[in-house]
């Protein structure tokens, strides 16, 4: 006789992780499948962000979708909306951070963000996703080695004239999720 099993939910993994003891969340944790832990990262990333700032989301509307669709599914502002999730990395500095972690090295110092940061935003705009015409919102975020953006600058100073009207993104969101904030916001114009 075969069990059902029910489908894997990260809301509802979450809320009875959290009460576990550490010795049951590292077994927990270790019986996630790479799906199941990219799910529950996707999903909690996107609780992190629009508790943060105040984004107008039911929270049990959440979902985390499969490609070809959009990242995650929810109720924004009593509509449902899409978000596609990509996360700003600098390779090297996230290969430093993990050699230090295994040494105990230090590692630190001033890197400029805007290149990788332009460069997903490009990647991610190549890409198209099936929103059967439901709002798409673009989720750019720093998690690895506390890198995010110094300075002055925004997304919309280093992109060419056009590339955010001409992308399927009805606006675009930069976060930092080691000190939950929001770093920049796009939002295309009601006429474009």
């Amino acid at each position: 006789m075969s069990t059902i099993r029910k489908p894997w939910n990260p809301a509802e993994f979450h809320y009875w992780y959290e009460q576990q003891n550490p010795q049951v969340k590292a077994k927990a944790w270790a019986d996630l499948s790479s799906t199941e832990e990219k799910r529950y990262r996707e999903w909690h990333l996107f609780e992190n962000f629009y508790r943060a700032i105040g984004l107008d989301v039911a929270p049990s509307s959440v979902s985390v979708c499969e490609p070809p669709m959009p990242d995650v599914c929810c109720s924004l502002e009593g509509r449902v909306q899409y978000f596609e999730l990509g996360e700003v990395v600098m390779q090297k500095v996230a290969r430093d951070a993990s050699m230090a972690q295994r040494t105990g090295a230090s590692h630190g110092g001033a890197v400029s963000t805007s290149g990788p940061l332009l460069e997903l935003f490009r990647k991610k705009c190549l890409k198209l996703y099936r929103t059967n015409g439901t709002p798409l919102h673009l989720l750019l975020y720093f998690n690895v080695g506390h890198q995010y953006p110094m300075g002055a600058a925004t997304l919309a100073s280093v992109l060419l004239p056009g590339e955010f009207e001409d992308s399927q993104f009805t606006s675009v969101f930069v976060y930092n999720d080691w000190d939950k904030q929001e770093l920049d916001r796009l939002v295309r114009s009601e006429s474009t």
